[in-house]
């Protein structure tokens, strides 16, 4: 169906309850093996169970740390953003969401939820930073910063307390775990249909490793701060 891997117990028993398929439900079948691989390989590496109520609290503690780095202090993913932004020369596709670095096994949802906190914590520092360092109106907003410098900065420093490493090996553990954080945390927003009567099979359905939440309480968002 989707030309990978699959176990053949759960194989057969897609094919003993579902003799003629339809398209929609090869896709789920599809969505739900690779969800549970994903899965797997999230107890094998000992990835944490993540608490989402207690994620802006988490954020907040880590306010001092982001003003530093949007004051210029020292930030691996500046570098990177500073060097994107000279190649691109201001194009806009410095601007497109899919350009962001997702936060690793936090995902869709973990960028969502950093970038909410970190605009309600910093907004009056971003509108003034924007107007004297060009690289955080680099797109015309802050946006692009946030999410590409501020929240894989704030990443890397939950999943050193995560996994009690370093710096360096959480950098690693973020690229490592992106495409585990795009399976089983992507937006709130996100659902998989389940067959064709349109049933919705929810995160927490698939074993998801997560304690569920509310999420951001930000009443602030992205598109409120843009540079003058």
């Amino acid at each position: 169906m989707c030309n990978e891997e699959v176990d053949q117990s759960l194989l057969d028993e897609f094919r003993k309850r579902h003799p003629t398929t339809t398209w929609r439900q090869q896709q789920t079948f599809c969505t739900q093996h690779k969800r549970a691989k994903a899965i797997a390989v999230w107890k094998e590496r000992k990835y944490p169970s993540i608490d989402w109520k207690a994620l802006d609290a988490r954020v907040s503690r880590q306010s001092s740390f982001l003003r530093r780095i949007l004051n210029g202090g020292k930030s691996h993913f500046r570098d990177v953003f500073g060097e994107r932004v000279k190649e691109a020369g201001r194009d806009r596709t410095v601007r497109r969401a899919e350009e962001y670095m997702v936060p690793g096994y936090y995902g869709g949802r973990g960028l969502r939820a950093m970038s909410d906190k970190i605009v309600d914590d910093l907004s009056s520092a971003l509108r003034e930073r924007s107007v004297d360092d060009e690289l955080v109106s680099a797109a015309r907003g802050v946006g692009a910063y946030v999410q590409s410098v501020l929240v894989p900065e704030l990443a890397v420093r939950l999943i050193m307390e995560d996994m009690d490493v370093g710096a360096v090996q959480a950098r690693r553990i973020m690229e490592e775990s992106m495409w585990l954080g795009e399976l089983l945390n992507e937006e709130l927003d996100d659902v998989v249909l389940g067959d064709d009567e349109g049933d919705e099979e929810k995160h927490d359905d698939f074993g998801l490793p997560g304690e569920d939440g509310e999420g951001s309480s930000s009443d602030s968002s992205l598109s409120d701060i843009e540079s003058p």
